[in-house]
C-alpha cells in the first residue's frame, strides 16, 4: 500500500490518488521495475483534501483523519506500507525527524489492532520533480539493478517488496525504492 501527503489539484478534480504530474512519475517509476498501480498496489494519502492554497497539512489537521487513515490500512491489510513523503512518514511513524533521515529503513507502523506492519519511507515523487540533483532521478534504476522484486500473495491481491538477496525479507534497498 502506498500512502501519499494529499491530493494535488487534479487529484481533488478527478477523485484519486497521484494522478497529476507526480502520479505520472510515480507511475514510470514503478514500471521501470516491472510493476503497475492497478495490479499491484493500493494508493492512498494522509488527508482526504487538498488543504487551502496547496500547502503542507498541518499537525491537526494530520491528527484529525489520522484515525480514519489506520483503519483505511486495517480494511486494505496490506503486507507492507510504502509512505510516500516527510507528512506521511512523519505522521504513520510518529516521528520528529525529517524524510531524509527517515528513508532508506523499514520501520513499524502500529496498525489499529496493535499489529505491527513494516513501512518504508521513501521521497515523494514530487520532490524528485522539484529536485535539480539527477542522482535523486537516478534511484529507480540503480535499485531496479541493486535489487530483485519478489511476490508476495495474499487472498488473490499480489504485494511486492524489495529484497536484497540474502539479506531478509526486511531488508532495506539503499534508495528506499527511489
Amino acid at each position: 500500500m502506498l500512502i501519499g501527503e494529499a491530493p494535488g489539484g487534479d487529484e481533488d478534480r478527478l477523485g484519486r490518488p497521484f494522478v497529476g504530474v507526480s502520479g505520472r512519475l510515480l507511475d514510470r517509476m514503478l514500471a521501470s521495475v516491472g510493476l503497475n498501480r492497478d495490479d499491484n498496489f493500493y494508493i492512498t494519502n494522509i488527508l482526504p483534501f487538498r488543504p487551502p492554497g496547496n500547502r503542507t497539512p498541518t499537525d491537526a489537521e494530520i491528527a484529525l483523519f489520522l484515525p480514519f487513515v489506520l483503519r483505511h490500512i486495517a480494511l486494505a491489510r496490506p503486507r507492507r506500507l510504502v509512505l510516500l513523503g516527510g507528512v506521511a512518514a512523519k505522521a504513520l511513524l510518529r516521528s520528529r525527524e525529517g524524510i531524509t533521515r527517515l528513508r532508506g529503513r523499514w520501520h513499524q507502523v502500529t496498525t489499529e489492532d496493535e499489529t505491527p506492519l513494516p513501512a518504508l519511507a521513501t521521497l515523494h515523487p514530487a520532490y524528485l520533480l522539484r529536485t535539480p540533483r539527477p542522482s535523486a532521478r537516478l534511484g529507480p534504476t540503480c535499485c531496479c539493478c541493486a535489487e530483485r522484486w519478489t511476490s508476495i500473495s495474499s487472498e488473490g491481491r499480489r504485494f511486492y517488496t524489495c529484497r536484497r538477496p540474502g539479506t531478509g525479507p526486511d531488508a532495506a534497498p539503499p534508495f528506499a525504492l527511489w
